[in-house]
């Protein structure tokens, strides 16, 4: 279906496909089927973003920092402050890892 629209909307031999999506196995196989003869490549979209990095931060944090974390983590990606490697997820104080 998603080639079908592709194809209507101009798609050709040397157009390269770029997919922005919540990078679940379902849909990004899917992506991966109907455009794996044209160049392509995929990214998770901002929203689902923020939300693996909200629930990592429930897992390194305590709940009253995680979401603050989280939030920090976000803005860092949407001001594009992170470079090749994302800093991301590596920054994180140690007096605030969660304990147990």
């Amino acid at each position: 279906m998603s080639t079908l629209a592709a194809v209507e909307a101009g798609l050709r031999d040397n157009t390269k496909i770029h997919g922005v999506f919540d990078m679940g196995q379902w849909i990004h196989g899917q992506f991966e089927d109907q455009f794996q003869e044209h160049s392509h490549s995929a990214v998770a979209d901002v929203c689902h973003v923020t939300e693996y990095i909200a629930a990592a931060g429930k897992v390194i944090l305590d709940s009253e920092r995680a979401f603050a974390w989280a939030l920090e983590r976000k803005e860092m990606l949407l001001v594009r402050q992170s470079e090749t490697e994302s800093p991301v997820m590596r920054q994180r104080p140690a007096s605030n890892r969660r304990r147990g």
